[in-house]
């Protein structure tokens, strides 16, 4: 499983382009804002729209105005100056037109999948723990399955349960928010989307699937999501 839910204002008009057959394509910037007690985080999201939905983006979407956007997230990459750069975009199932003037953000993204490795663990300047996850959802397309990866940042004490239960393989429910940062890497910025989480749930058993004691929810902790910032130590 693989579902994202937004709700924010466009950035910007709608590029709306067509294929050789006539398809539709629309781009979408869209912002979604969200406090955190005392303060405000704004993330941008790169929205695909497909077809009939994407001619109606381009004929009735202005810039400012709120949109209601549900689909999946799918990974992108290309070539640029010998680098390998990745973007995270999402493709749009469902688009509701709320209006202009509203306040309303909403960013959240469910994943169903299996881990492709071990949690990594660590830990920011300030002893906040931190691991990494890298999450595979398989999803029918056509006669096929594709399949798309996607990193997951858990922080304080969910964490150290993922450290602790989840290994290789083991199937998980993931629930939390899409979050964009900058990085370096040999002196070139570059950008990666991430689903930092805000609960986790262990699908099945370690083993057979059959399920076990183990298995349960664990959520994080509010404060540990507000004051995560750059200093991720990946």
């Amino acid at each position: 499983m693989n579902k994202a839910i937004l709700i924010g204002n466009l950035g910007k008009e709608v590029e709306v382009r067509k294929t050789s057959n006539d398809f539709a394509i629309a781009n979408l910037n869209l912002a979604t804002t969200e406090r955190f007690k005392e303060k405000s985080k704004t993330e941008w999201h790169r929205v695909v729209v497909l077809g009939k939905l994407a001619e109606l983006c381009g004929n009735s979407l202005k810039k400012g105005e709120q949109v209601y956007v549900e689909g999946r997230s799918k990974k992108t990459s290309w070539e640029k100056d010998g680098i390998t750069r990745y973007s995270t975009e999402i493709v749009a199932s469902t688009l509701l037109m709320l209006g202009a003037g509203m306040q309303l953000g909403i960013n959240k993204v469910v994943l169903i999948g299996r881990l492709g490795t071990n949690p990594d663990i660590r830990y920011t300047q300030g002893g906040l723990p931190v691991a990494g996850l890298s999450i595979a959802t398989n999803e029918k397309n056509g006669d096929g399955i594709e399949t798309q990866w996607h990193r997951v940042i858990a922080l304080g004490k969910l964490a150290e349960v993922c450290e602790r239960y989840l290994k290789k393989g083991r199937q998980v429910c993931i629930e939390g928010r899409f979050q964009t940062r900058s990085y370096k890497k040999d002196g070139t910025t570059l950008t990666t989307t991430e689903v930092i989480a805000t609960s986790m749930e262990m699908l099945g058993s370690k083993q057979d699937g059959k399920g076990s004691s183990e298995d349960h929810l664990a959520a994080s902790d509010a404060s540990e999501n507000e004051y995560y910032a750059d200093d991720i130590p990946f």
